[in-house]
């Protein structure tokens, strides 16, 4: 799979695995469709707002694979707040990292709410709130019973083939 990459900000460029996704799917092939961009592009929009903060404020972006990453700076803050507490998050084309190793690690999870954006366009942000809303109401955790989350974690594993027994 064609993998494109270029850095801004401070940091060398890092060069590690695709993120690996179902041949079948067109939306990963390389070839989203112009549709899903504009589709998922208010969200998106304030993804990349957020996303000059965080370079001013000393944090780098990647455009890698159809969206563009955000590290450090302003996403760390963001990030870290006990509201938040991730390590990443996704908005349309974009994703927020507290770092690199946070971004490498949730890269296939945070692709798969890219999918769920592409979808949903400005109506996954209700559609997500909904869902925690209904996980509380039945006592369930807001987050970890989320039905996007869980949805992100499955187009992961699908796009991710185990490992062999060799580790390799």
């Amino acid at each position: 799979m064609a993998q494109t990459q270029a850095k801004v900000g401070g940091g060398a460029t890092t060069d590690s695995a695709p993120v690996r996704q179902r041949a079948s799917d067109p939306l990963i092939r390389g070839r989203r469709p112009l549709l899903a961009y504009i589709w998922a592009g208010p969200l998106t929009l304030l993804g990349l707002v957020i996303g000059a903060i965080v370079v001013e404020t000393g944090g780098t972006a990647e455009a890698r694979d159809g969206v563009v990453e955000f590290r450090g700076g302003f996403a760390r803050w963001l990030l870290q707040r006990r509201l938040l507490g991730a390590s990443a998050m996704t908005l349309g084309h974009v994703i927020l990292g507290r770092d690199d190793a946070s971004v490498d690690r949730c890269r296939g999870h945070e692709h798969g709410h890219v999918q769920q954006m592409e979808r949903w366009g400005v109506l996954f942000v209700p559609a997500y709130l909904a869902s925690s809303a209904w996980a509380v109401a039945r006592g369930r955790h807001y987050y970890r019973d989320n039905w996007f989350e869980h949805d992100a974690d499955r187009r992961c594993a699908v796009a991710t083939p185990p490992k062999s027994e060799t580790g390799s």
